[in-house]
C-alpha cells in the first residue's frame, strides 16, 4: 500500500448495508463492554508496528486497518450514546431490507450454515463467531476474509431476531430412470398401489342389472336362469406396456332368482389400442 492507501472493503454480510464495527472486533452482536474491550486489544496487537519489524508494507497496512477500521469501531461500541445510535440504525436497515428483500439477502457463507435450523441458534451464533475471533488476527492475508465471514454471522443473527425464515437449500432433483422419463399420473387421479406398483389413474364405477337364460356356476348355487343386480368397481392398471390397457374389475352380486343372496365376481382384461 502507498501513503495514500485505501480503506480496506468488507462486502459481504451485514458490512453490504452498513458498517460492520462489531464483526471489525470480532465480538457477537450480544457483547457486553468487556468482550468489546478485548476484542479491541486482541486487534490492537496483532496490528502493533513492533509486528511487522522488516515489513514496511505489512506495517502501513497494519496502520491503516488499525487507523480506519478498528479505531472508528472501537469509539461507536464503547460509548453507550454512540452504541445505541448505532444499534437503532441496524434495526431500521433489517426492518427496511425485509419490506422488499433482495434474492440474495440470506448469506450463504460456510459460516452461517446450517445457523437457521439449530434449534439454539443464537447460542450457536456466539459460538461460531468466538471461534473466527480467534483467527480473525492471525494473519493480514486472511483478516478481511474472517471478517467478512463474521459479518455474515452478523447479518444472519439480525434476520432470525427480526422474524426472517430463511430457506434451506433446495434437495436435489432425482434424475429420471435410464431409457425415458418417470410415468407421471393422470391429472388428479388417485389410487392405492398394487404388490408390483403400479399406480391406479382411473377408476370406474357401474351398477346394472343382469339376466341369463342358460345354466352358471355361482354362489350361492348352481342353477339356470338367475337374475339380479351387479355393482362394477373397476381401474385401468397404469402399465408400461405400448398400445396395450389392463383393467380390474370387482363384481359385488345380489341375485333376485332363482333364489335371493349374495356374490362375488370378478374380471381381469386387456385391450388393444392404434
Amino acid at each position: 500500500m502507498g501513503a495514500n492507501a485505501d480503506v480496506p472493503r468488507i462486502d459481504r454480510g451485514l458490512a453490504r448495508y452498513e458498517t460492520d464495527h462489531f464483526a471489525i472486533l470480532g465480538v457477537p452482536l450480544t457483547a457486553d463492554p468487556k468482550r468489546i474491550r478485548r476484542g479491541y486489544l486482541q486487534a490492537a496487537k496483532a496490528l502493533h508496528p513492533d509486528r511487522f519489524v522488516g515489513d514496511p508494507e505489512g506495517a502501513e497496512r497494519a496502520n491503516v486497518l488499525f487507523a480506519k477500521l478498528v479505531n472508528p469501531a472501537n469509539e461507536v461500541l464503547t460509548k453507550e450514546r454512540e452504541r445505541s445510535e448505532y444499534e437503532a440504525l441496524l434495526k431500521l436497515r433489517i426492518q427496511r431490507l425485509l419490506e422488499s428483500p433482495p434474492a440474495d439477502l440470506w448469506p450463504t457463507g460456510e459460516a452461517v450454515k446450517g445457523l437457521a435450523e439449530s434449534p439454539n441458534w443464537e447460542e450457536e451464533y456466539v459460538q461460531r463467531v468466538e471461534k473466527l475471533a480467534k483467527e480473525q488476527y492471525s494473519s493480514l492475508a486472511t483478516l478481511l476474509e474472517k471478517t467478512e465471514q463474521l459479518s455474515e454471522l452478523n447479518l444472519a443473527y439480525l434476520l432470525l431476531k427480526a422474524g426472517y425464515k430463511a430457506s434451506p437449500a433446495p434437495a436435489p432433483k432425482t434424475p429420471p430412470p435410464r431409457g425415458g422419463a418417470a410415468p407421471r399420473p393422470a391429472p388428479g387421479a388417485r389410487g392405492a398401489d398394487l404388490p408390483h406398483k403400479a399406480p391406479l389413474p382411473a377408476r370406474n364405477l357401474g351398477l346394472g342389472g343382469f339376466y341369463g337364460t342358460g345354466r352358471a356356476l355361482s354362489l350361492p348355487q348352481d342353477g339356470a336362469g338367475q337374475a339380479g343386480v351387479r355393482g362394477v368397481f373397476g381401474t385401468w392398471l397404469n402399465l408400461p406396456l405400448p398400445l396395450v390397457g389392463v383393467y380390474l374389475e370387482l363384481h359385488p352380486i345380489y341375485y333376485l332368482t332363482p333364489s335371493q343372496g349374495f356374490g362375488l365376481g370378478a374380471a381381469l382384461g386387456v385391450s388393444l389400442g392404434l
